[in-house]
């Protein structure tokens, strides 16, 4: 199966931020050690709001894994528990707009509702090394 793509692009509240671990050895008397461990480049973490998710059809997107036309949090849902079952990375675009390979950050995806018909949620993803 080839990557998948999440198809909804985060909003204002979106955000993200790159990580580098460092191994420390502090052996007294001012004398420490370190060592960078895992990817030089850091580890990307992306959190992607979305402060209108709508369940108006005119809003309606395909899906690309089953080509159900789904509402944007219909969308959200079952692309989540898709992920949650097979956990396979997939590609997002950042707010930024680049395009980095992640998985799922959380168990648990979640929404308010600010009216009848708009909702707003967030998903968090880590960046997958391959």
């Amino acid at each position: 199966m080839p990557t998948q793509t999440f198809q909804l692009i985060g909003q204002i509240g979106s955000g993200g931020s790159l990580s580098v671990a460092r191994l420390r050895f502090r052996y007294g008397g001012g004398y420490e050690q370190s060592v960078l461990v895992g990817h030089s480049s850091g580890d990307e973490s992306v959190s992607l709001v979305f402060n209108a998710l709508s369940d108006r059809t005119a809003q309606n997107l395909v899906d690309a894994e089953d080509s159900v036309t789904r509402t944007p949090l219909e969308y959200a849902i079952a692309f989540f528990t898709r992920r949650m079952v097979d956990g396979a990375a997939f590609n997002v675009t950042t707010t930024r707009g680049d395009t980095l390979l992640v998985y799922l950050d959380e168990e648990t995806i979640s929404y308010d509702y600010i009216s009848k018909s708009v909702f707003k949620g967030g998903l968090r993803f880590r960046q997958a090394r391959t």
